[in-house]
């Protein structure tokens, strides 16, 4: 009994910990969203902030919101006139999405740079 629940609150904290990782990693992908979408556009800031955010949510195994950064990252990306990179991480968005069966989130990436604001 005492050995059980110190796994239970061991697992607990775990948890606990794995969600404040991924709620760190959500508010970083949203400081791109911010500056991709600010007036006028930091789309160097941007790609900044979602590279930061790729990188931890890779490392934290979170593909929902790997995907989601790579989405954005290949949209500062376009916007900063690196098409060719743009390109592929808005193709690696497109299949991690299709991946996970999240198609409607792919609709962003088939759109030209004119609607990436």
């Amino acid at each position: 009994p005492f050995i059980c629940r110190q796994l239970e609150e061991l697992y607990s904290s775990q948890r606990y910990a794995v969600a404040c990782a991924g709620n760190s990693v959500e508010a970083l992908r949203l400081l791109g969203e911010i500056a991709l979408r600010s007036d006028p556009p930091e789309p160097g800031r941007a790609r900044e902030w979602f590279l930061r955010a790729l990188a931890r949510a890779t490392e934290l195994g979170m593909r929902p919101l790997s995907a989601h950064c790579h989405l954005g990252l290949g949209q500062a990306l376009r916007l900063l006139g690196a098409g060719g990179e743009s390109d592929e991480h808005l193709a690696t968005a497109a299949r991690l999405l299709s991946a996970m069966d999240m198609r409607s989130w792919t609709l962003p990436t088939a759109r030209g740079p004119e609607t990436l604001r």
